[in-house]
């Protein structure tokens, strides 16, 4: 009879490619001792032999490799493995061939051929021989069943007992820890049921081993089924410890989950917050812009070179004089609120100027070529840039984060620089730099070409451009939300772009005369325009009607205070004009 190579394993017998310890120790050690790159000890003397492998007896030949169809085909590593897999599939005759990829092929076919090749091992069976009695190897394998079974009905329930402690935990957690705890509760159920499925198959197995004395081909026949049983129950218990390990990462997920889920619950209440301050401060501002006039409230007599409105500072005006003076007062009380001076050269008179958002730094373009930053809590100043030659900083920038600070010079150079004050010279146009507008992420520059070039702050690379404008740019301004520009053109006229897709979204006819400076309220709904015709002019651009002001010979900026209730305009004649809504 043919013994499968479990069934003998449960018997107590030699593995299943293990040769029979009758066979001569000395007689072909590569199907004995699971040789895999020389098969020498099998083809030495004449090359041919006989060995008696789990109770099968085999021919082996030197040289010799099957030639005819119908070959089965597999990677073992050895000889001896290469019997056993013929054991196992039953067949005929086989070889093995080592080498770098050793494979065995095997037949089940009765008529078969070899043919020559050196080194590779021909196997021949030659039929099987008695087996012992298996009565009591049987009953050790029944004791050793009914050890493994208990052992891993125990695992099982100690996996049982860490799963129902996880889900415990679970469910402190959130929404989507009770996802996981689902999850988990359907892998315990499995875990469950891959138990009972388990000690279904060990009993079966021990009915096939008890029935297996019944006779030497049934028994045969019953161990075969228990190897199939016993190999199940062994997946059922992999599967099993599988369920575990997922349940416990799902666990673990779970509570970087809630982790996660609270502190992003934290972020958003403090954005919705601030959210819900600024949506006050807008509603603020929009209530007292609907419907509101403007008069005039005073002029200064100071001869002003330039003006801004700090953004942290409804009533906080910035002006800058020919005595290089810097002051900036409170528009409300009339008083100023702090002033220094930004030089001794009678050239160094200031002329461009620039705020941040929280309104604590001063950045400022001087005639003596230079680009200054004042620091209001230190009280002191940094010079960011010396140019040897005449070449003013005609206009300047900071970005709403503060993190970027911008210059654009009158022979067309533009200069970034970052938080720590790092340099980088974007490129250089054709003419002046004259106009400058940032946002949180890029820079938008107009000259005398007829374009505005857009580049990223953080690399200072280009990121395109708007082309073909009607007229020379004299002044850009980025919306408050950062999505869209406004330009002022030499012609008169005023266009409006989207950044993203830097398409046309408003062309207004707006002055007689180029347009010096562009500014937008703070909630984006005016735009406040001062020209060389004589007027400021401020546009709404929800309703498309122009509130008027007073004229004179011309205006050369505008500002808007950060609480819209203020406007600021620099005349021709260098007087800083302040309106106020009624």
């Amino acid at each position: 009879m043919r013994w499968t190579p479990l069934l003998l394993s449960l018997l107590g017998a030699n593995q299943l490619w293990t040769p029979s310890a009758l066979a001569d120790p000395g007689h072909c050690k590569t199907l004995e001792q699971g040789g895999t790159d020389d098969i020498s000890d099998c083809c030495s003397g004449s090359g041919t032999g006989e060995s008696t492998t789990v109770g099968n007896k085999y021919e082996y030949t030197c040289g010799k490799r099957l030639s005819n169809r119908g070959l089965r085909e597999w990677s073992w590593p050895s000889a001896k493995e290469c019997v056993g897999w013929c054991i196992q599939q039953g067949c005929t005759a086989a070889s093995y061939i080592p080498g770098h990829n050793p494979r065995c092929i095997v037949t089940v076919e009765k008529d078969f051929t070899f043919k020559d090749e050196s080194g590779v091992l021909g196997i021949v069976y030659k039929g099987s021989v008695e087996s012992e009695d298996c009565a009591p190897k049987i009953e050790k394998v029944k004791e050793q069943c009914e050890a493994e079974k208990k052992k891993q009905k125990e695992d099982c329930d100690r996996q049982k007992q860490r799963i129902e402690e996880d889900l415990r935990n679970c469910n402190k957690g959130s929404e989507e820890c009770d996802r996981r705890r689902q999850r988990a509760e359907d892998d315990l159920r499995k875990c469950n049921e891959g138990s009972r499925k388990c000690e279904d198959e060990k009993q079966r197995a021990d009915e096939d081993l008890r029935k297996c004395n019944e006779g030497s081909k049934k028994c045969e026949d019953e161990k075969q089924r228990a190897d199939e049983d016993l190999r199940r129950c062994n997946e059922g218990s992999k599967k099993c410890e599988d369920e575990k390990q997922r349940a416990d990462e799902d666990l673990r997920k779970c509570e970087d989950g809630a982790r996660e889920c609270e502190k992003k619950k934290q972020d958003i209440d403090k954005q919705r917050q601030e959210c819900k301050a600024e949506n006050d401060r807008l509603k603020e501002i929009i209530q007292n812009s609907q419907q509101a006039t403007w008069e005039p409230r005073r002029e200064l007599n100071d001869f002003s070179m330039s003006l801004a409105f700090s953004p942290a500072d409804g009533g906080q005006l910035v002006t800058t004089d020919a005595q290089r003076n810097v002051r900036i007062m409170d528009v409300n009380s009339d008083t100023t609120v702090e002033s220094w001076n930004v030089g001794q050269s009678d050239t160094g008179m200031v002329s461009s100027i620039a705020m941040s958002r929280d309104g604590r730094k001063v950045l400022l373009g001087t005639h003596d070529q230079k680009v200054k930053l004042w620091d209001r809590d230190r009280g002191s100043e940094d010079t960011l840039l010396q140019e040897t030659q005449d070449n003013t900083p005609s206009q300047v920038a900071i970005s709403p984060d503060g993190k970027h600070m911008a210059a654009g010079l009158r022979d067309g150079r533009i200069l970034l620089w970052d938080s720590v004050k790092k340099q980088i010279q974007i490129s250089t146009q054709p003419g002046p730099i004259a106009g400058l507008a940032m946002t949180n992420d890029i820079l938008a520059t107009g000259s005398t070409d007829q374009k505005i070039k857009i580049w990223e702050l953080g690399s200072g690379v280009s990121a395109g451009e708007i082309s073909n404008l009607p007229a020379d740019v004299q002044s850009i301004v980025a919306t408050p939300d950062g999505k869209g520009l406004a330009c002022g053109l030499k012609n008169g006229r005023i266009t409006m772009y989207n950044i993203v897709d830097k398409t046309e979204r408003r062309n207004i006819d707006a002055h007689k005369a180029p347009v010096n400076q562009v500014a937008f309220s703070p909630d984006g709904r005016q735009l406040a325009s001062a020209s060389d015709d004589g007027t400021v002019r401020i546009w709404s651009l929800t309703d498309d009607f122009i509130v008027p002001t007073s004229q004179t010979n011309k205006f050369l900026a505008v500002s808007f205070s950060s609480d819209g209730k203020y406007l600021a305009a620099l005349t021709g004649g260098y007087k800083a004009r302040i309106w106020g809504r009624k």
